[in-house]
């Protein structure tokens, strides 16, 4: 390449005057050592990626939300039928949330689950997997709630 360029300045020197061509020389030149440099510093497979000596710093809190994600994800898969007991339906929310506290001072430990499907509010209690816990719960709550009935 540096040959070609001093047959450039070479022919240049014929048509040009001398001190002309001598700038004209410098400034091809300066003009190769540049591109020489480039290239001299451009990336090499020798690089760190390439010999396999990138340091990863990562929190440890990173892989535990991974696996609660997944965990998360998992029983999601495993329980898609999920039966709930509804044990009223009302137009009235203030009716709905009275028989709401009603349940949970009888069963403090069952979670309630209000819901609005417009124009009704509903209430649904329990998180079951299998039909038969969510059935035999529902004879036990049919005592004091008898319109009660299984949802999926």
């Amino acid at each position: 390449m540096i040959l070609a360029l001093v047959e450039v300045v070479r022919n240049l020197n014929s048509v040009m005057d001398k001190e002309c061509s001598m700038k004209y020389c410098r400034f091809i030149l300066f003009l190769g050592f540049l591109s020489f440099m480039s290239i001299g510093f451009a990336q090499t497979p020798k690089d760190s990626v390439a010999l396999n000596h990138v340091l990863i710093f990562k929190d440890p809190r990173i892989d535990y939300l991974q696996k609660v994600y997944s965990a998360k994800n998992k029983l999601k898969a495993d329980a898609s039928k999920i039966y709930r007991i509804q044990i009223a339906a009302s137009k009235s929310r203030t009716e709905v949330t009275d028989i709401k506290s009603q349940f949970s001072s009888k069963y403090p430990g069952i979670p309630v689950f209000l819901s609005f499907d417009s124009p009704v509010f509903k209430l649904r209690v329990g998180t079951f997997v299998a039909r038969d816990d969510a059935q035999t719960f529902l004879r036990e709550v049919r005592r004091f709630f008898p319109a009660s009935f299984i949802v999926e």
